[in-house]
């Protein structure tokens, strides 16, 4: 078995306990977010502005809800090699201007420069 079919099988057998994700995730992207905003920041970029926001390996959504609270006009897209894992995080989701597919990374199914943030 190759090690991405082995990875998607794990990760798909885990999209239904993954939902309550561990502490070490949740801070995770705690850091993430406080990282772009910093970086926002130093680059005079308002948080209302509209991004559009890449997530990949998204999982469960952890990151998405978090990026939410801190930037309520963006557009995410959550990403995740596991169409199990992106189903649960479509559930969890209540944003209209968020979207949730199943890719892989090497493999990406977008045009570049259609995100301002991965």
């Amino acid at each position: 078995m190759s090690i991405n079919k082995a990875v998607l099988s794990s990760f798909s057998r885990a999209a239904k306990t993954n939902i309550d994700c561990s502490e070490v995730q949740q801070k995770a992207a705690d850091d993430l977010v406080r990282l772009l905003l910093d970086r926002l920041a130093k680059e005079s970029i308002p948080y209302d502005t509209s991004l559009s926001i890449l997530d990949i390996g998204c999982g469960p959504g952890v990151l998405e809800a978090r990026l939410q609270k801190a930037l309520p006009k963006m557009h995410y897209v959550g990403m995740d090699i596991s169409y199990d894992m992106t189903c649960e995080a479509k559930k969890e989701s209540n944003l209209s201007s968020s979207g949730f597919i199943a890719a892989d990374m090497d493999f990406l199914p977008f045009q570049d420069r259609s995100f301002d943030v991965v």
